[in-house]
């Protein structure tokens, strides 16, 4: 599946950017506010197309669902990764992947290591694995 840059959009003041090199460590970045104008850039048509891995989903366990998607930019070989939770935080994969079955094994390992809950942003981490009585 193609669809063009202008389609992929992210509302990046309303949420924390996090970013992931593929050995795991988190990088926390605060994006503070952007002016409007960054919101609706229109894309020319010289923007290559971003193509979807079928491997993107959305991934629902231990009461997190998130949704991955691993895509590539035009030619280049190479794929990248973004989980994004419910909230809208984006958590990306600084290093990019051979293949698209790479990013995918990479997102299992991580959930298999450190559970869903580390996609949660800090305040609901808690409240995902909280039993109420």
């Amino acid at each position: 599946m193609q669809r063009t840059p202008a389609s992929y959009r992210i509302a990046l003041p309303h949420c924390a950017n996090r970013n992931r090199s593929s050995a795991g460590k988190l990088l926390r970045l605060s994006l503070g506010s952007l002016a409007p104008s960054y919101h609706d850039l229109s894309m020319t048509d010289h923007d290559p197309p971003i193509i979807d891995s079928p491997l993107s989903r959305t991934v629902a366990r231990d009461g997190v669902t998130v949704k991955v998607n691993i895509f590539r930019v035009g030619d280049d070989p190479l794929w990248a990764m973004e989980v994004v939770n419910e909230a809208g935080t984006s958590t990306v994969w600084d290093d990019l992947f051979e293949t698209d079955e790479a990013a995918f094994t990479v997102f299992a390992q991580t959930v298999a290591d450190e559970g869903m809950a580390t996609f949660l942003d800090d305040g609901d981490a808690m409240s995902a694995s909280a039993t109420l009585h």
